[in-house]
């Protein structure tokens, strides 16, 4: 499995807009990126009401 980590994920990281360290674990990085998701959803929202 490291060696597929370190092939594939780790290159991919400098793209990320958002690294959750512990996955699951880290209750902050998920909250963080639950508002990302709620604010993207609301934009959204608000612009196919118009």
């Amino acid at each position: 499995v490291k060696p597929s980590h370190l092939q594939f994920i780790e290159p991919s990281k400098r793209y990320a807009d958002l690294i959750i360290p512990r996955g699951g674990e880290n209750e902050v990085g998920i909250e963080v990126l639950v508002s990302i998701i709620e604010k993207h959803l609301n934009k959204k929202n608000r612009k196919n009401a118009r």
